[in-house]
């Protein structure tokens, strides 16, 4: 084993061309730390980076990030990396923290306390294209973006922040979150789509079979183009939902609204699938189209 190389001890094979990129890293029983210090709130820059070996039987990769906008992108080879970067005016301890194994652990860890003014920080992941578990992050204040992922199953949770998804696909996305919109751009594939959140928009530009959408406090917009047979669930109390949609020839739609308007303008096609909709609203207006 060269000077530089990581071993992690709870995985079997020990792969070479995964290396440390980081500067100061402390390897302690195959745990990967970078840790930036303490401060007294000066101005810092936070450049943090850890590599992770992807071997075969890896189920689940889990991120948690209490600030951090969290930034999930594919790369070549067959290691997992993680660079935590930014700066600030930070007061208090950051930590980039990865655990190897079956299920790999990538944690952005603070102090108990800690301000940050005039700044950000970001989580940038790389995960193997031909890597295909369970991926699940979290996130307290940050945004979450994912561009280009494969998996299995994708699990979001956010308090407040953004969730924006791209050229992304799976078999099933479960999103929960209690303050932030939700984007799922052109060319995401899923098989279920799950989102829930108390207060934010929710936009679905997307292909899937099943698609349950909950808010209490937002509008609420899908459009998608039928490959198959689909359903939409959509409800919200205060806020619209429209719906739009391409290659549907047959349509079961319920739309229900207490103080809105119901419109369905919806035009079958000659070769199309079948679609089931089921719409409420409290204070909003429905349409289909």
């Amino acid at each position: 084993m060269a000077k530089g190389d990581i071993f992690f001890g709870n995985i079997s094979t020990y792969v070479k061309s995964c290396k440390t990129m980081t500067v100061n890293n402390t390897i302690v029983g195959g745990k990967v730390v970078s840790e930036s210090g303490r401060n007294t709130g000066e101005q810092r820059t936070i450049d943090e980076k850890a590599t992770i070996p992807a071997q075969w039987g890896v189920h689940t990769v889990e991120i948690q990030s209490s600030f951090a906008d969290v930034f999930i992108k594919p790369t070549e080879g067959s290691c997992i990396t993680a660079h935590l970067h930014g700066n600030g005016r930070i007061d208090g301890n950051i930590e980039l923290e990865a655990r190897g194994g079956s299920t790999i652990k990538i944690t952005v860890k603070t102090s108990d306390v800690l301000n940050m003014t005039n700044g950000r920080i970001q989580l940038d992941i790389g995960l193997p294209t031909d890597l295909c578990p369970h991926v699940r992050v979290s996130s307290c204040s940050g945004d979450i973006s994912l561009e280009s992922v494969s998996a299995q199953q994708i699990d979001i949770s956010s308090i407040a922040g953004a969730i924006m998804i791209g050229e992304t696909r799976a078999i099933s996305l479960n999103v929960d979150t209690k303050s932030g919109d939700v984007i799922l751009e052109q060319g995401t594939v899923f098989g279920d789509i799950g989102i829930n959140t108390i207060g934010g928009a929710v936009d679905v530009n997307s292909s899937f079979g099943r698609a349950k959408i909950e808010t209490i406090s937002g509008v609420i917009g899908v459009d998608t183009e039928a490959e198959e047979y689909f359903v939409v669930e959509a409800s919200t109390v205060i806020g619209d939902i429209d719906i739009r949609m391409l290659g549907v020839n047959e349509l079961d739609v319920s739309m229900e609204t207490m103080t809105g308007e119901t419109r369905n303008q919806h035009c079958s096609v000659a070769h199309g699938h079948k679609a089931k909709l089921d719409l409420t609203t409290t204070t909003g207006d429905i349409s289909v189209r």
